[in-house]
């Protein structure tokens, strides 16, 4: 089954080279990476936030372990002012959707401005037949905008012209049920990541916290989502907690999980 890898967490918890990293994700089964790039310089987070004039040279890398990259996690202050750079390495790469996350502070003219950026960004695109993606926060989830999340608030201010990379363990830590929050928007969902907590909020392994995880599961791959895990930070070895965690999405991918009330 195609299983994706998040590497923000990864990188940030191994000291491994890269290419390594990248070797040892593709050895367990699997076929994806998602990366992190910055559009603008960041300051100090150059390891699992690669600038942009390295950017090219790490997908090149990742290609080399027999990764392929589906979505990249953009960051800067002026997104829509990147568009032609982001639109080039779409098409030289294939890259299908980008991912950005909703501003912190949530006051009404910086959310109409981000989404008029936004939608300027994704306008532009779609004719690199790519298309722009927000992933939601804990944060985003638990505001609420006009009798909605923050988050879905935000989607509604893009009209359509942006779509969703849920986090379902952000989701749970933000108050609200994930397989429920899939469900009430599911023509706006375009890929799926796992994250998991036990019950008293700590980070757990994908499937080992409170997390519906077969739900979700089910969820995505009815709906032909791409599914990628997503660790923010790692009790023990990375590495052997991917495994395993890989090992339980073969396990759900070979039952037969059904979901009712798409």
């Amino acid at each position: 089954m195609d299983l994706g890898v998040q590497l923000f967490g990864l990188l940030a918890g191994t000291e491994l080279p890269a290419e390594e990293v990248f070797g040892r994700v593709r050895a367990m089964g699997y076929t994806h990476a998602e990366p992190c790039l910055a559009l603008e310089d960041l300051g100090g987070f150059e390891k699992v936030i690669w600038p942009a004039d390295s950017f090219d040279a790490y997908m090149e890398k990742i290609a080399a372990a027999g990764l392929a990259v589906e979505s990249v996690h953009i960051f800067g202050k002026t997104l829509h002012a990147h568009a032609g750079t982001l639109c080039a390495l779409a098409e030289k790469r294939g890259i299908r959707a980008y991912v950005v996350k909703v501003p912190e502070k949530a006051d009404d003219l910086l959310l109409q401005e981000t989404a008029m950026s936004w939608m300027t960004l994704a306008d532009a695109l779609r004719e690199a037949g790519a298309e722009l993606l927000i992933h939601n926060e804990a944060a985003d989830i638990a505001a609420r905008a006009k009798g909605k999340t923050l988050c879905e608030h935000m989607l509604d201010l893009c009209q359509g012209r942006v779509g969703l990379q849920v986090d379902v363990g952000w989701v749970m830590q933000g108050g609200e049920d994930p397989f429920a929050f899939l469900q009430c928007n599911r023509d706006r969902v375009r890929s799926v990541h796992f994250k998991d907590f036990d019950g008293a909020g700590n980070p757990a392994v994908v499937g080992e916290g409170v997390l519906a995880l077969g739900d979700c599961f089910a969820f995505a791959r009815a709906h032909g989502l791409p599914q990628i895990i997503d660790q923010d930070s790692f009790a023990g070895d990375p590495f052997e907690e991917l495994r395993i965690i890989r090992q339980r999405f073969s396990d759900l991918a070979g039952l037969s999980l059904s979901v009712n009330s798409w």
